[in-house]
């Protein structure tokens, strides 16, 4: 179950990451992803989020990150992003093997259901399905020809922190008008000093890219092949 965020879910990234994991292993022959109505629907997770939204409500002050890692950890398991779960840039390693959704043998943008299913030989072919309950689709492969998503190899990312100057300077006035001029010697305000004085500066996105990652469909437009 996926939101269907272009930024998220609803892109050829997950598919390719779908389909590698897929052609990887023995036990699972399908998977089925299915894009709920957007802001109609409620997916498994939702439960969790409204459990942790009722804490951060009876909490007055919520100062560190431990702080939110506690609540999480009493709705279910926290793996902390970069340290118990590493980062994989499956991005710019599918966009090299997967065709763009404008050239895929089904509307991308129009998909409600998206099946994928594992061939004889360990490869794998995509189906789209407009509506939730049919199965009239063609199933083939959305890899660029000579190219498997069963080969991808991508890069680690590693964790690092970038904070652009405006928000830096946001932060600290905001901590200057609570703590006064000496919050720096306040033992359960480190992090915020390391943030200010160590964290790389991010460059702004402008908002042509802001955009585009929001954008619900990737590039290319959808046409049915």
């Amino acid at each position: 179950m996926c939101d269907g965020c272009g930024g998220q879910n609803k892109n050829t990234t997950l598919i390719g990451m779908c389909s590698h994991w897929l052609s990887m292993q023995s036990i699972v022959s399908k998977i089925e992803v299915i894009f709920p109505v957007r802001g109609h629907s409620f997916i498994p997770p939702d439960r969790v989020f409204g459990h942790i939204e009722i804490k951060c409500r009876k909490r007055e002050i919520i100062l560190k990150p431990e702080d939110y890692l506690d609540m999480f950890s009493q709705c279910g398991t926290v793996l902390k992003v970069g340290e118990d779960v590493p980062i994989y840039d499956w991005k710019a390693e599918i966009a090299e093997v997967i065709k763009i959704p404008g050239t895929w043998h089904f509307a991308f943008s129009q998909a409600k259901r998206m099946i994928i299913t594992k061939t004889k030989n360990g490869s794998t072919v995509a189906r789209g399905e407009i509506a939730y309950n049919s199965d009239g689709g063609s199933a083939k492969s959305v890899s660029k020809k000579g190219k498997s998503l069963r080969d991808l190899k991508p890069a680690v990312i590693h964790k690092q922190y970038l904070i652009s100057q405006k928000k830096k300077k946001d932060v600290n006035e905001l901590i200057l008008a609570h703590y006064g001029d000496a919050w720096k010697n306040e033992p359960d305000l480190k992090f915020y000093k390391y943030v200010l004085e160590e964290a790389t500066e991010q460059t702004e996105k402008n908002p042509a890219e802001v955009e585009r990652l929001c954008e619900n469909f990737e590039e290319g437009p959808n046409v049915v092949v």
